[in-house]
């Protein structure tokens, strides 16, 4: 287990995650992000040019994703279906 920082930045500079998040390993630090954007997303538009800044314990730069629509996990509708 690691610990993970969720910074966000936008046009006004850097909002820094203070408690961070303990995950396993990238596999689910990516999940994670992915959940906090479709969050983000839910409540309120994202700004242009809003970004999630994930760093490890030693911040080190693990990650950046933007803040955007992200399409839920489903599975494919075309299996077990005949052609």
């Amino acid at each position: 287990m690691g610990l993970y920082r969720f910074h966000v930045r936008d046009a006004s500079g850097l909002v820094e995650d203070e408690e961070g998040t303990e995950l396993p390993d990238l596999h689910a630090v990516l999940a994670e992000a992915l959940r906090c954007t479709r969050e983000v997303m839910a409540e309120a538009p994202a700004i242009a040019g809003m970004e999630f800044v994930i760093t490890d314990e030693a911040g080190r730069l693990v990650l950046t994703l933007p803040i955007q629509n992200v399409p839920s996990a489903q599975p494919d509708r075309a299996q077990g279906q005949a052609a």
